[in-house]
């Protein structure tokens, strides 16, 4: 494991949808499948956090690799139809 001086920091977009039934639903947006069910928007606040770090650790290597890639990241809007 990193180290605090050592470990780089991302800015992750964490999206929270209110379900029918009262709950929440939460999902990191830079990382597919990273999605939780919470009771409210606190518990799956609280709930997020265990799965993003797992798939954070489990892709580790090949984050890093991009982050440090010297290559041009473009970010646009697209619009879709819905």
């Amino acid at each position: 494991m990193m180290s605090d001086d050592d470990a780089k920091r991302a800015v992750l977009t964490a999206v929270f949808l209110d379900d029918d039934d009262g709950g929440v639903t939460g999902f990191i947006e830079e990382f597919w499948g990273v999605t939780v069910r919470g009771k409210n928007l606190r518990d799956a606040r609280k709930q997020l956090k265990e799965p993003a770090q797992a798939f954070l650790d489990e892709n580790r290597d090949d984050i890093l690799r991009r982050m440090d890639s010297d290559g041009t990241v473009t970010r646009v809007k697209m619009l879709l139809e819905i």
